[in-house]
């Protein structure tokens, strides 16, 4: 049995920031480098600027923290290259482009997560007050 899971993170704005801290702390998972577009450069964090490269570091799993314009070719690409999806919602703004996921991520049989986020929802935010 694997000690971690090998994570990438896709994107280095504010929720892949909130993800890489929290994944951080967990012992089981190892963060493997994170892919931007642009050459990035931060102490101590491996950062790639070419997807298909960052696909060869023996990747378990990907987080996608991007805009969700921009996530359908990296969740397809995930997929086909038999990894699991984290992405942020919604999973894709046409939806031709969710009918093509679909069936990446069947043929993938892998899991297939999309991030939502509840700390706004009328009966979360009734509970915190009360």
């Amino acid at each position: 049995m694997k000690a971690s899971i090998r994570i990438g993170i896709v994107g280095w704005g504010h929720s892949a920031k909130t993800f890489y801290r929290i994944l951080s702390k967990n012992k089981n998972v190892d963060i493997v480098g994170i892919y931007v577009r642009s050459s990035q450069i931060e102490q101590g964090m491996l950062f790639f600027n070419n997807f298909n490269e960052f696909l060869n570091q023996n990747l378990d799993a990907i987080v996608i923290a991007i805009q969700p314009n921009y996530q359908f070719e990296y969740i397809i690409k995930a997929f086909e290259n038999n990894l699991h999806v984290l992405c942020e919602k919604p999973i894709a703004t046409k939806n031709s482009d969710i009918d093509d996921i679909l069936l990446a991520w069947r043929k993938s049989n892998k899991i297939g997560m999309i991030n939502f986020c509840y700390r706004l929802n009328e009966q979360f935010v009734s509970f915190r007050n009360m």
